[in-house]
């Protein structure tokens, strides 16, 4: 497919989740143009969460607890369409933006993602990585996929890139990981801490002995990376833990909370003796009403 863009590229994507028949759910649907060249592409996660999670429950009968969105003036829970956003600039007092308010503010890479550069992998230090995705090739984009794929790996080189998700602008760098190429989001330089705020770092004097020790132990240490044999024993210990529990029936089963049916046959009750009351001739309500107001030992 052939485009109008400038050399040195952009990623296109439109925001379209979508499942499409795949057992991978695609994030995003777009397209890479390189030069003249435009790739259609999907996003995927490459990233799964893979931590026992636990829910809070109510020591004294088990329940799930629930977490309600409560405004504390009006003592009332609020629902998701009374809420707006507020950018709290001083101790209350906020600034309110609507979703309008945010459609106008220039953000030339929501729906591209603008390539500036392209530099080596290595010259990126980790701490700025974020989340990465996978981007695979959509129909009649499988060659210029490959095609691109193979030189950015050739030339060893990556692209730096901005692009705009979940409504917030991100920094990202566009690289080759195995077969496929990889997106991954990276930190904004002013959003890392100076290191000259740590404490006890200056100062320090290192002797030549230990140094040469030290030095040495390391390179005794140093092996190829191999993430394979690396594993979260925390979590498969707890895993086992877990199923043993339940082989052995310590399971706590939680009833579903009952409905308020006691409080729902009282108000029937209630309305259809008013009811009763109300058909009642004027003079029979006013003698009924003396009875109930005449002391006891009156009557």
């Amino acid at each position: 497919m052939v485009g109008n863009r400038s050399i040195g590229g952009t990623i296109k994507v439109v925001q379209s989740p979508e499942l499409e028949g795949s057992q991978v759910r695609a994030l995003w649907k777009g397209s890479i143009s390189f030069g003249l060249v435009n790739i259609p592409i999907k996003l995927y996660a490459a990233v799964e969460d893979r931590d026992i999670h636990f829910r809070q429950l109510h020591n004294r009968c088990k329940t799930p607890i629930q977490y309600k969105k409560w405004c504390a003036h009006c003592n009332e829970t609020v629902t998701a369409d009374e809420i707006v956003r507020g950018y709290e600039w001083r101790p209350g007092e906020f600034v309110i933006l609507t979703d309008d308010d945010l459609a106008h503010l220039p953000l030339p890479s929501l729906h591209t993602v603008e390539i500036t550069q392209f530099v080596r992998v290595g010259e990126v230090d980790p701490i700025y990585f974020e989340r990465t995705y996978y981007l695979s090739p959509q129909e009649f984009g499988e060659k210029p996929y490959q095609l691109l794929h193979r030189a950015m790996q050739e030339t060893d080189l990556a692209a730096l890139a901005k692009i705009a998700l979940r409504s917030k602008e991100h920094l990202a760098i566009l690289r080759c990981y195995n077969h496929v190429l990889a997106l991954s989001m990276l930190h904004f330089p002013d959003e890392l801490r100076s290191t000259a705020e740590l404490p006890n770092l200056a100062g320090i004097e290192v002797k030549a002995a230990e140094l040469e020790m030290a030095k040495e132990l390391i390179n005794r240490l140093a092996s190829p990376f191999h993430p394979e044999a690396f594993h979260n024993e925390y979590g498969k210990a707890l895993r086992e833990y877990i199923a043993s529990r339940v082989s052995e029936n310590q399971v706590v089963q939680v009833r579903p909370p009952e409905k308020n049916v006691v409080d729902l046959m009282e108000a029937l009750q209630a309305s259809l003796q008013a009811v009763q009351v109300k058909a009642r001739p004027d003079g029979e309500r006013q003698t009924e009403g003396k009875r109930q107001a005449e002391p006891a030992g009156r009557r």
